[in-house]
């Protein structure tokens, strides 16, 4: 998912205005503004801690490849 939505989604949810979630975190609300726009790409961490002022956890999960041949971003160091 975007970034910019899921932030957005987070805080509409949470019933906050960006000035209110902009307080939570010690920063602008032009900054909150700035995250909530199509293109943003914060840290996972400026993520997190946006998410967690919401009211929300950020939880990544990697994919349950069995092997190593199933994951098509590894490659093999069989000889």
């Amino acid at each position: 998912m975007r970034p910019d939505l899921l932030i957005g989604d987070a805080r509409r949810a949470a019933g906050l205005t960006q000035a209110e979630l902009a307080a939570r975190l010690g920063v602008s609300q032009s900054a909150i503004a700035k995250l909530e726009r199509e293109g943003c790409n914060p840290t996972v961490q400026t993520l997190d801690r946006t998410l967690r002022a919401a009211g929300f956890r950020l939880q990544l999960i990697a994919p349950a490849w069995s092997s190593a041949a199933e994951d098509p971003g590894r490659r093999s160091t069989r000889a």
